[in-house]
């Protein structure tokens, strides 16, 4: 059998217990043996950094998965000029992980709608399988335009790969607007990752 590997991007700024929740259903649904979570440098979808540092958000990241043998953190795309694309990523863990195995790419269904003008999508859905990881109980998303960029049975195959996750109503925005108004937000976080933002000074001290 060949082996799967999930892999999920985002900015992490900073990593919440949201994240951890869904990549831990993610591993169950598609019945991986690992997940890999790559913060970006920066989304090309979004016109401002990161507030956090790469090297804050990468040390929060380790500290939220540590003694998690099915979590692993990986920098590889800090390593990258900008902007860094899905696609690179992905050809990164396809040479790493070998031509056999299966490579999924988790997103949010908030995404979905923008997969058309990812870049080199059609490619990319040969390299891997998108997963989109939609809450229980929401409209599945509609993937405008994307049916003129790829294959119908691309199309049909990212339909089958859709994932219900549980509705868990925490944003890392919501975090730091929390954090610099004075507000409680360690509830949505590690213990480990509000020491580390605490001791570090992060977002409310911006």
């Amino acid at each position: 059998m060949s082996k799967k590997t999930v892999l999920f991007g985002g900015s992490f700024d900073p990593v919440h217990l949201g994240h951890i929740k869904v990549a831990a259903e993610a591993i169950k649904k598609l019945s991986s043996e690992k997940i890999f979570l790559i913060p970006a440098k920066r989304s090309p979808f979004k016109n401002v950094r990161p507030v956090a540092s790469t090297e804050n958000r990468l040390d929060m990241l380790k500290l939220a998965v540590a003694g998690n043998e099915n979590f692993e953190v990986s920098d590889c795309e800090f390593h990258r000029t900008q902007p860094s694309y899905t696609i690179d990523t992905v050809k990164y863990f396809r040479e790493k992980m070998g031509q056999e195995a299966l490579l999924y790419w988790l997103i949010g269904a908030d995404m979905a709608e923008s997969l058309s003008q990812w870049y080199e999508i059609s490619e990319l859905m040969d390299l891997c399988r998108i997963v989109v990881m939609r809450r229980g109980g929401f409209e599945k998303p509609e993937f405008h335009g994307l049916k003129k960029k790829i294959s119908e049975d691309k199309f049909e195959q990212l339909l089958a790969d859709m994932i219900e996750t549980p509705e868990i109503d925490i944003s890392s925005s919501l975090i730091r607007n929390k954090i610099a108004t004075g507000e409680s937000w360690s509830e949505y976080l590690c213990p480990e990752v509000t020491d580390y933002i605490v001791q570090n000074k992060l977002y409310k001290w911006q």
